[in-house]
C-alpha cells in the first residue's frame, strides 16, 4: 500500500460547475439583453406603424368632413401653426389631430394634415405626420360617360365641341367597353373619330384608371331643401307619397313607418297595391314592393309581402292596381278610357299616368296618357285618361296592372325651379314649349316627347355663368323622342349599377331624335339624329355655360398623399 494519497478532485469539479454557471448566466443575460433590445425595436416599429395608421384615419375623418361641407376648414390663417387650428380625436391605441387649410400657390385644392400619436398627443412614444392635397372635380366636359357612349347613329352635320371622357373598363352587365361607334369590339382606335367642327382638337380622352370620383354626384337633399325654402309649391310628389321614418324586418317581411300619415280607412282597400321607392330611381326590381293582405297597420305603418333593402329617408309613393277599365269615348284622333282603383288616390287633372306593368319604353305613346278627370273618395278612385291615337295605337291596359302619376309639363314655364319626387314628362305633342330660367331636379325618370320644339334655359340665381342643370336625375333615366330639344346647360343622369336591382343600370340617357345642347353627363349615353353639343368654342375660350356646382356634392376628384416630417 502506497504511502501517498490520490489528490481530492472535488474542488476542481466545483470550480468547473461555478464557472459554467457564470458562463450560462452571462449568456442568459446577454440573450435577455438582445431579446429586450429586439422587443424594444419591434415595439417601436409597431407603435410607429400604428401612429401612421392613426394619422391616415385622421385624414379619412378630414375627407369625410370636406365631403359633407366643401367650405370646411380648421385654420383661418391657412398655416396650421396655431393650437386652435387642430382638432384632436382619440383612436385606440393613440390619438390623431387634424388641420384643414386652403392650399398655397404651390399646392392644389385644399390641404389636410394629420398627425398620429401613440399613446397620446401630449406624451407620445411614436408619431407620424401625413399631408394630403385634395383637388375638386368640376363640370367641364361636353360628354362625361361612365360606361358606353354610342354616337354611331348621329346624322351628318352632327358635332361635339368640347372634352369627352369615358371610363375605360367593361360594363358589368354587357361586358362592353366605355365608348363605341356601334361596332364591336369597342375601344378601337377608329372609334375615336367623334364628329367635331374643330378637327385640330379632338378633345377625346379615356380614363385609363377608372375613377368615379370624377363624376359629380348631385346633392338631392340639399336641392330639395333649397327649392322648398324658395317656393314649397315647387316640390312635387305624386298622390300618396311619404318619407320612410323607420323600417324593420319581422317574420321575413318588411314593416315600414312613414314620417306622416300615408293611408286612410278602409285600410283593406290598400291590400295588393304597390309602393315605389323613387329614391332608388327607375322602376325596376328592388325599387318597388307589394302591400301584404291586411298589411296597413295604421295610417303610417304598412307591412310588405317581402323584405326590401330600403332606407330611412327614402321617398315612397303608391302605385294603385287597375280594378276596372273601359272605353269612355273617342274619335279618330283621341280615345279616353275610364279607369278605377279600389283605394283612394287623389291624382291631379293635367298630369300623366303611366303603366308600370308594361315593359320596354315607358314613354311609348301607348304606355301613358293624360288625366282629364278624377273622382276620389273613401275606398275608391276613378280617373279618365286621354290617349292620342294620332301618334300611337290604342292602349292594351288590363285589370291587375299598376299605374303611377307623372308630373307633366306641356306649356311654357318661366323662372321656375322644381324638385320632383317621382317621374317627369315634357309633352310637346300639341306645340312648342319654352322653359326660360327654369330647372328640373327629379328622383325618377325624365321623358321628352312630341314633335313640338322644347327649349330649356336653366334657372339662374347667382350669376349669368352659374346655373342649375336644365334637367337632372340622380338615379333615373332620361329618354327623349322629342325633335332636337334645346338646352343651354347640363343634362344630367348619374345612375349606377345596383346588384339589389338585379344588375340593372340607371342613369341611361337616350336622345333618339337629336339634341342641341351643351353638356351631357350619364351612365350610358346614346345619341341619334342631328346632335350638336357645344361646350367649348373652337378657339377653346372656355365653356358656353357652367352649371352651378353648389347643386352637387364636392367631388374629391384627386388626392396627392405624402408623409412629411414637419408642419408645412
Amino acid at each position: 500500500m502506497s504511502k501517498f494519497r490520490t489528490p481530492n478532485k472535488k474542488g476542481v469539479a466545483l470550480i468547473i460547475v461555478v464557472s459554467a454557471m457564470i458562463l450560462f448566466a452571462i449568456l442568459g443575460w446577454t440573450l435577455a439583453i438582445m431579446l429586450s433590445s429586439s422587443f424594444e425595436v419591434n415595439l417601436r416599429n409597431l407603435e410607429s406603424e400604428n401612429a401612421l395608421y392613426i394619422a391616415e384615419a385622421g385624414i379619412q375623418w378630414g375627407l369625410n368632413q370636406l365631403w359633407a361641407d366643401p367650405s370646411w376648414r380648421t385654420s383661418t390663417d391657412d398655416d396650421c401653426l396655431d393650437a386652435t387650428d387642430w382638432i384632436t380625436h382619440s383612436l385606440f391605441p393613440g390619438q390623431y389631430r387634424v388641420c384643414c387649410r386652403n392650399a398655397t400657390s404651390e399646392e392644389e385644392g385644399v390641404v389636410i394634415i394629420s398627425g398620429g400619436f401613440v399613446p397620446s398627443q401630449t406624451n407620445y412614444r411614436a408619431t407620424r405626420l401625413v399631408k394630403v392635397e385634395v383637388s375638386f372635380g368640376t363640370i367641364d366636359k361636353a360628354v362625361n360617360c361612365r360606361y358606353l357612349f354610342d354616337w354611331s347613329a348621329m346624322d351628318s352635320g352632327s358635332y361635339i365641341n368640347g372634352d369627352i371622357v369615358v371610363t375605360d373598363r367593361p360594363d358589368p352587365i354587357t361586358g362592353d367597353g366605355y365608348e363605341g361607334n356601334g361596332s364591336l369590339p369597342h375601344n378601337q382606335e377608329v372609334d375615336f373619330a367623334v364628329p367635331d367642327t374643330c378637327p385640330e382638337d379632338k378633345h377625346f380622352s379615356r380614363e385609363t384608371s377608372p375613377n368615379d370620383n370624377s363624376f359629380l354626384k348631385i346633392d338631392m337633399a340639399q336641392m330639395e331643401q333649397e327649392i322648398a325654402d324658395e317656393n314649397p309649391s315647387r316640390v312635387w310628389s305624386p298622390a300618396r307619397a311619404g318619407k320612410i321614418a323607420s323600417i324593420q324586418t319581422v317574420a321575413g317581411k318588411s314593416i315600414i313607418t312613414f314620417e306622416s300619415d300615408f293611408f286612410d280607412t278602409p285600410y283593406s282597400s290598400f291590400d295588393g297595391q304597390r309602393l315605389r321607392n323613387t329614391t332608388m330611381g327607375s322602376f325596376q326590381i328592388g325599387s318597388w314592393a307589394e302591400i301584404d293582405t291586411g298589411g296597413v297597420l295604421d295610417r303610417r305603418t304598412v307591412r310588405l309581402t317581402t323584405v326590401v333593402n330600403w332606407n330611412v329617408g327614402d321617398n315612397i309613393y303608391l302605385l294603385p292596381m287597375i280594378s276596372s277599365i273601359s272605353l269612355y269615348g273617342g274619335n279618330w284622333s283621341t280615345r279616353t278610357y275610364q279607369i278605377s282603383f279600389t283605394c283612394n288616390i287623389p291624382m291631379s287633372v293635367g298630369n300623366a299616368v303611366t303603366n308600370f306593368s308594361k315593359g320596354g319604353n315607358r314613354w311609348s305613346y301607348t304606355n301613358w296618357g293624360v288625366i282629364t278627370y278624377v273622382s276620389s273618395g273613401a275606398g275608391a278612385t276613378t280617373i279618365r285618361v286621354n290617349f292620342d291615337n294620332s301618334v300611337g295605337s290604342p292602349p292594351n291596359w288590363t285589370v291587375g296592372e299598376y299605374l303611377g302619376e307623372v308630373r307633366r309639363f306641356s306649356a311654357n314655364a318661366n323662372s321656375q325651379l322644381w324638385y320632383l319626387k317621382g317621374d317627369l314628362l315634357f309633352d310637346a305633342r300639341n306645340g312648342n314649349a319654352n322653359f326660360q330660367m327654369s330647372s328640373f331636379i327629379t328622383e325618377g325618370d325624365i321623358g321628352l316627347v312630341g314633335q313640338g320644339f322644347l327649349r330649356f334655359r336653366a334657372h339662374n340665381r347667382r350669376s349669368a355663368n352659374q346655373t342649375y342643370p336644365n334637367i337632372a336625375t340622380e338615379n333615373g333615366n332620361i329618354f327623349s323622342s322629342a325633335h332636337q330639344p334645346f338646352f343651354d346647360g347640363l343634362v344630367y343622369a348619374a345612375g349606377e349599377i345596383n346588384a339589389i336591382m338585379n344588375n340593372q343600370a340607371t342613369g341611361n340617357v337616350y336622345f333618339i331624335d337629336g339634341i342641341d345642347g351643351v353638356s351631357i353627363y350619364g351612365y350610358n349615353i346614346t345619341l341619334d339624329g342631328l346632335c350638336r353639343l357645344t361646350f367649348d368654342t373652337c378657339q377653346r375660350k372656355g365653356p358656353s355655360k357652367w352649371t352651378d356646382e353648389d347643386a352637387f356634392f364636392p367631388c374629391l376628384a384627386g388626392f396627392s398623399w405624402r408623409e412629411i416630417s414637419q408642419i408645412q
